[in-house]
């Protein structure tokens, strides 16, 4: 029995000893380790990609692990850490871009915003005494809790992210520029003056983002530089894209598409703005709040007006209260009664009986009704009328320019029109007195740096400083638009530039 556990304990020690030699010459002859794996496949298996970092799986288990990544729809997409324009790119193994995560989106809070309301705020422009402006009884809008959270939805549960329109030619200078080339038919047009794009549309806008809304058959699209359509007319209105996604109505209901025409965020919004650093404002029961491009709210829906997030903040205002807001919803109110500028968009005119006055968008009278006329504010001024004579007044009602003018036209470019009794017009400052004295029997507001006048039964152009840039020759003109006017000679038509160069002509037009 002794010799037999001598004999026992030596064969042992031999093994071992044996053992330890075997893993010397595999680690001194830089042999893999396949060797000693063949040796205990018969125990443990070893997966190949596992086993180079040193995990094993007893055989029979099954291996629950992914490689390392993210997986979707049975494919693996790893985070390249190539950084382009401050946007985190995910590719697949071919390194085709798959999404694209931007500063200020969900992921990141330091991401006009709203596009804001802005993109839906009244046009400050010369119209009738009834164009735009309530008539009748103010109804408070019922409140509806629902909206103030997105509705559970598959489409808003996932991030759907596209690849950008192509980009423009880049024989293309700049956009091309849209134009009416035919009797109610827009088209484009380089700067060149050549045709980009027929005239086929009721009516177009600028390209952002590649893209351009145009109307076709009463209904909103979008076309690329080409002039193809990337988004088949089916909205009655929609808003520019920006941040990869674009305001879109349904229903009567605002909503937000992607660059492939699917509606990413549900119609469900009375007003809806452009995102910008990641949020929207949109308007719900009458109230403006921020969402995400997930059409949650970040922001609840309190304001009266909300604006476009620039560096980290927008204009809110609140029961006639103005501030800033920040993206963590923190607002820095200004003193008391100091609104104006932007903020007024929140005012529209109303009519009660035969006086008007005005109301924020959920129907509360802020302005009672005293005026015999009265206009959308422009630049934080409205004209009104009292009696026969013309003045501006600020968001409080209170007269800024007391009423003394035969007649006025709105503020734009901080410059206005009017016209004193003689029936000589001039321009206006927000003060009041004429920054370019009474002398033309008519003038309109200033776009793009140059106003029309009239002179001798012929239109020309004006600066600021009241120079006449571009002579009173044509019969017919229409204010200055992507840098361009529309003038008429005869029976001709012709876009020209400010510098009154003939762009584009346009027979019988």
């Amino acid at each position: 029995m002794d010799v037999l556990y001598s004999n026992t304990l030596v064969f042992c020690i031999v093994a071992v000893g044996a053992l330890v030699a075997i893993f010397l010459v595999l680690a001194v002859s830089d042999v893999t380790r396949s060797a000693l794996l063949t040796l205990i496949r018969g125990v443990f298996r070893l997966d190949q990609e596992q086993a180079e970092k040193g995990r094993f799986v007893p055989k029979g288990q099954a291996d629950q692990s992914e490689p390392s990544g993210q997986k979707d729809s049975g494919r693996y997409f790893t985070q390249s850490s190539e950084v382009h324009d401050n946007s985190t790119h995910y590719v697949d193994k071919s390194q085709k871009i798959i999404q694209v995560s931007h500063p200020g989106s969900e992921s990141s809070p330091s991401g006009k915003a709203a596009g804001q309301a802005e993109g839906k705020s009244p046009e400050c422009r010369p119209q009738s005494a009834d164009e735009d402006i309530i008539d009748g009884e103010i109804v408070e809008p019922a409140s509806d809790p629902a909206l103030t959270a997105a509705p559970s939805s598959p489409a808003l549960e996932e991030t759907i992210v596209v690849r950008p329109p192509t980009p423009l030619p880049a024989a293309y200078e700049r956009p091309p520029i849209p134009v009416e080339l035919a009797e109610d038919r827009y088209g484009y047009i380089r700067n060149d003056g050549q045709v980009a794009i027929a005239p086929m549309f009721e009516y177009a806008e600028g390209f952002s983002e590649g893209l351009a809304s145009v109307v076709s058959g009463g209904r909103y699209g979008f076309i690329d530089a080409e002039g193809d359509w990337s988004i088949r007319p089916a909205f009655e209105d929609v808003g520019p894209f920006s941040e990869g996604l674009a305001a879109a109505m349904l229903d009567k209901k605002y909503g937000y598409i992607d660059y492939t025409g699917e509606m990413v965020v549900i119609a469900r919004f009375e007003e809806a703005g452009r995102f910008s650093q990641g949020v929207a404002a949109v308007r719900t029961s009458g109230k403006y709040g921020y969402i995400d491009r997930k059409g949650r709210f970040v922001i609840d829906p309190v304001y009266d007006y909300a604006g476009s997030f620039t560096d980290g903040k927008a204009a809110v205002m609140r029961d006639m209260e103005c501030g800033y807001i920040s993206l963590m919803g923190e607002v820095d109110f200004m003193p008391s009664r100091s609104c104006g500028g932007e903020f007024a968009q929140a005012l529209a005119p109303v009519r009660f009986g035969g006086k008007f006055g005005y109301v924020l968008l959920n129907g509360k009278v802020v302005i009672k009704a005293r005026f015999d006329e009265a206009y959308h504010f422009c630049e934080g001024l409205a004209r009104v009328r009292m009696g026969q004579k013309w003045g501006f007044i600020d968001m409080y009602g209170d007269f800024i320019i007391k009423p003394s003018f035969a007649l006025a036209g709105d503020f734009s470019e901080d410059l206005a029109p009017a016209c004193m009794d003689d029936g000589k017009w001039g321009f206006i400052n927000p003060k009041g007195r004429f920054a370019i004295p009474p002398q033309w029997p008519w003038a309109g507001r200033f776009s793009g740096g140059l106003a029309r006048i009239r002179k001798e039964a012929r239109y020309g152009f004006v600066n600021p400083l009241g120079e006449l840039v571009i002579p009173a020759t044509y019969d017919a003109a229409e204010d200055f638009r992507n840098d361009l006017a529309l003038v008429r000679h005869g029976l001709d038509g012709f876009y020209i530039d400010q510098e009154n160069t003939m762009i584009c002509k346009i027979p019988g037009k």
